[in-house]
């Protein structure tokens, strides 16, 4: 079972990490600005933000 998630949100991207039987979250990056797709792959972390007037950036 995976011990870390990531959660691409309107309201930022979250990361979960799985202590004592619970999921808490860790930590919260693009507070406020809408993420719309996270890929974490190879120790890399890629976020897909849709800043609407500027277009989305990755």
């Amino acid at each position: 079972m995976a011990e870390r998630i990531h959660i691409a949100t309107h309201k930022g991207l979250f990361e979960l990490a799985r202590r004592h039987g619970r999921w808490e979250i860790v930590d919260i990056r693009f507070l406020g600005d809408p993420v719309s797709a996270v890929l974490a792959e190879d120790g890399a972390l890629y976020a897909a933000l849709d800043l609407g007037h500027f277009g989305a950036k990755l």
